[in-house]
């Protein structure tokens, strides 16, 4: 396992190294050329089973769908009023237990990301699979927080500029989270141009409310989470909260 941790730790490590947005594919190692690819991006801490049912969902029209981390990624959680909490996982347990599950799975992989940003990933992707549709998968949370200008800095100019060019590189899929329908059809509202490049996702209702932030939360209360995460993830987060 110390060899294992060793190379991903090489490989985060170059994600450092100044350039353009990159996609680092880990697995499979011959990622082929597929049609479409599927991207779920997060930071994974840990992976839960609603990040599994949002790639199945993917899968059924993506030759290939891929679970990015990049230590960029902007926290759903943070902003005003939210606060993450602490971190269970580092990084490399992060990026090890979803390759321990993708490696049994055909047509599911994993990939590092030099930036975080939803428009970099998305130019980042179409680089390493330049004749492929490229999709991403999100929960409504995600979705919200992109039409959202206070995540942006300087507001409405600075979304209306990332957000052409995410939708100019890939498309949006979206899971629909309990209780955040109101705060979506909202956001959706203000689609216009976008709108004809997102699509909703059928997804288990029974997950719609899970989120890696919930599972964190319940195992700092000493309940057990083995209902909450892939099979696969569970011996690192036996070792992560010790």
């Amino acid at each position: 396992m110390g060899g294992f941790l060793g190379r991903i730790g090489r490989a985060l490590a170059r994600l450092g190294e100044p350039g353009p947005p990159r996609l680092e594919v880990l697995w499979p190692y011959a990622p082929g050329s597929p049609g479409r690819v599927g991207v779920v991006s997060g930071s994974f801490d840990p992976m839960t089973l609603a990040h599994a049912a949002l790639a199945d969902a993917l899968g059924s029209a993506a030759g290939l769908v891929l679970f990015v981390y990049s230590p960029g990624t902007l926290p759903k959680e943070r902003g005003p009023g939210g606060d993450p909490g602490p971190p269970l996982l580092d990084p490399r347990d992060r990026v090890a237990s979803l390759l321990a599950y993708c490696r049994s799975r055909p047509g599911r992989g994993v990939a590092l990301c030099s930036h975080g940003l939803y428009a970099d990933q998305a130019e980042a992707a179409r680089t390493a699979f330049p004749g492929s549709e490229i999709v991403f998968g999100m929960g409504s949370d995600k979705v919200i927080q992109l039409w959202d200008p206070a995540w942006y800095g300087s507001g409405e100019a600075n979304r209306d500029s990332a957000l052409d060019r995410l939708l100019s590189t890939a498309r949006l899929a979206y899971a629909v989270r309990r209780g955040e329908e109101d705060r979506l059809a909202e956001a959706l509202d203000e689609a216009g141009r976008w709108a004809d490049r997102m699509e909703r996702l059928a997804f288990p209702p029974e997950l719609a409310g899970l989120s890696s932030r919930r599972v964190r939360e319940e195992i700092a209360s000493g309940r057990d989470v083995t209902e909450l995460v892939p099979a696969e993830v569970m011996p690192f987060l036996e070792r992560g909260s010790r």
